[in-house]
C-alpha cells in the first residue's frame, strides 16, 4: 500500500485553470446606436447575468431593455450587439451554450450547444484545446466582431463562424491557419 501511495504521488499531475477577469462585458454595435453591458461575476443573482442594453437618443445613451441571460455558472466570455439590437453571446465555458442570441428585448432567438454548432466535435472533442471548464473554441488572436447583423468568428481551428438573422455558417479559408494551441 505505501508503495502505491509513493508512486502515485510522484506522477505529474498537470491542471489547468482558468482565470476570471473581474470586468464587465460591453459591446458597441457598428455604427454606435446601440451599447450592451453585462454585469461581472459579484453582481451575478442566482448565476444569472443581467444584459443592459443602451441606445443612443440625441448626445446620450439611454437603457432601452434589461433582461437576466440564460442560467449559466459563467458570464459569457464575448457580448456583441448588432445593428438591429440583437445581442449575441459567445461562451467557451464547457457547461454553457457556446452561443445564445437574444433580441433587443430580451427574448431567447438561439442558444447553441458546441456540439450544435461544429459538425464533428462530438466526434472528436479535443479537435480543441481544453481545460478544466473550457473549451478554447475561438481564436484567442482574433476578437469577433459584427458588421450590421453578421456576426464573424474566427475558430482555433483556423476556420470561420458566421451567423447573420440566427442562421450559421462554418467556412474555410484556403489558405486557412490553426491558431496557436
Amino acid at each position: 500500500m505505501k508503495k502505491l501511495i509513493l508512486i502515485l504521488l510522484l506522477i505529474p499531475i498537470v491542471v489547468y485553470a482558468d482565470k476570471l477577469s473581474d470586468e464587465p462585458l460591453a459591446g458597441v454595435s457598428q455604427e454606435g446606436l446601440y451599447v450592451v453591458r453585462i454585469n461581472n461575476a459579484e453582481e451575478n443573482v442566482l448565476g444569472k447575468g443581467i444584459a443592459r442594453i443602451y441606445r443612443l437618443d440625441g448626445e446620450v445613451y439611454k437603457k432601452v431593455s434589461e433582461f437576466l441571460l440564460k442560467k449559466s455558472m459563467w458570464l459569457p466570455t464575448n457580448v456583441l450587439i448588432s445593428s438591429a439590437g440583437n445581442v449575441y453571446t459567445l461562451s467557451d465555458r464547457a457547461s454553457d451554450d457556446a452561443l445564445t442570441i437574444y433580441g433587443l428585448d430580451g427574448r431567447l432567438i438561439k442558444s447553441l450547444t458546441l456540439d450544435q454548432l461544429i459538425i464533428g466535435y462530438q466526434e472528436d472533442p479535443e479537435m480543441f484545446k481544453q481545460t478544466i471548464s473550457t473549451v478554447r473554441w475561438l481564436c484567442p488572436g482574433f476578437k469577433p466582431w459584427i458588421h450590421g447583423d453578421l456576426l464573424i468568428a474566427k475558430l482555433s481551428s483556423g476556420d470561420y463562424l458566421s451567423v447573420e438573422d440566427g442562421n450559421f455558417e462554418i467556412f474555410q479559408q484556403a489558405d486557412r491557419k490553426p491558431c496557436s494551441r
